[in-house]
């Protein structure tokens, strides 16, 4: 369950929970452009090519001179990969549905605890699916296969 931003630019309804608590559905947030690099753990990103995402960034690794972010939402117990190419922005502002401004430091407050941890499991999933699944007669990959479905 994503926060799909329904519009590129400006302030943009979020619809879903999987930010929930930080940010509500039905809440506005304004997204502004931001450099990869400049992108911390804990901040809040928009990004995607076909549907926007809202998330928030659980660990960040540059990999052959590209960022990858390590994202999720509050509200959800798995988390992905985003390309640091697929970055629109970052959450500058949040409004309530009544147009009231939400204080952004109060959301970009997380529970940090295991992030760096988390971060780095998922990328190693990330590249164990991108890199070596695509050679399926090495016994490496078979076995790192196994490997994989056994802890997942």
């Amino acid at each position: 369950y994503n926060f799909y931003l329904k519009t590129k630019g400006g302030t943009v309804p979020l619809s879903g929970k999987s930010m929930y608590p930080a940010l509500k559905e039905g809440w506005r947030v304004k997204v502004v452009s931001e450099d990869a690099s400049n992108i911390k753990v804990r901040d809040i990103i928009v990004f995607g090519k076909e549907g926007l995402i809202c998330h928030r960034i659980i660990g960040k690794i540059k990999f052959f001179g590209r960022y990858y972010f390590i994202q999720k939402g509050d509200n959800s117990s798995i988390g992905g990969i985003a390309k640091g190419d697929d970055l629109i922005g970052k959450v500058a502002e949040a409004f309530d549905e009544e147009g009231k401004n939400i204080n952004i430091s109060e959301c970009l407050k997380a529970d940090n605890k295991n992030m760096n941890i988390l971060a780095h499991f998922y990328f190693i999933v990330y590249l164990l699916k991108r890199f070596i699944w695509r050679d399926s007669t090495n016994a490496i990959t078979r076995f790192a296969r196994r490997l994989y479905w056994k802890f997942i």
